[in-house]
């Protein structure tokens, strides 16, 4: 049985939902923070400087990376072969 040979429009399909994807995947450390940020709801000068240094400390390293990985992923994706 022959493997079929995927469709232009099957391939840009596939592409658009990947990208979808992995833009879901590289905002995800920026939700989370968002999240906790309204869950704890600080108070005060040094509840916002300790929540913000947590987020800068933990968060913007991995939304970082997860930027240039996402940027390195979309990348091969869509340039032709």
């Amino acid at each position: 049985m022959p493997i079929p040979i995927p469709r232009r429009k099957d391939i840009i399909l596939f592409k658009l939902v990947a990208t979808a994807v992995i833009l879901f995947l590289v905002s995800l450390p920026l939700d989370l923070y968002l999240g906790v940020r309204a869950f704890a709801s600080p108070e005060g000068f040094w509840q916002e400087f300790a929540l913000g240094a947590v987020a800068i400390w933990v968060l913007g390293g991995s939304q970082i990376a997860f930027l240039i990985l996402g940027m390195v992923i979309l990348f091969c994706i869509w340039t032709p072969d």
